[in-house]
């Protein structure tokens, strides 16, 4: 049996940045209503981007009251946070998902 492959639209990008790191932020919304934060990098290293996002989403399963929503959850992938890694020629980025 083959695996079932859902898509969605994306309705809108907006960045929401705070412009006080080097990192973009951007609220994703999908056709049907469904948000989703996208967190894009290029500065630094990938791995240590990767680290750094394993590391505040284990944080942020762990935090008891009343700090539990402090910090965002990841967007996993089997069971993993998903972080995307784009390489071509010159540009190399990265994002994570939240």
């Amino acid at each position: 049996m083959g695996r079932l492959r859902c898509f969605k639209t994306i309705k809108g990008i907006e960045d929401i940045s705070a412009m006080v790191s080097t990192n973009r932020v951007f609220k994703v919304t999908f056709d049907d209503d469904d948000i989703v934060i996208a967190k894009l990098s290029h500065f630094g290293k990938y791995e240590h981007f990767k680290e750094d996002h394993r590391i505040i989403h284990s944080l942020s399963n762990n935090l008891l009251y009343p700090f539990e929503n402090f910090l965002s959850k990841s967007l996993l992938k089997n069971n993993r946070v998903y972080i995307y890694h784009y390489k071509f020629r010159q540009t190399d980025a990265w994002g994570s998902f939240l």
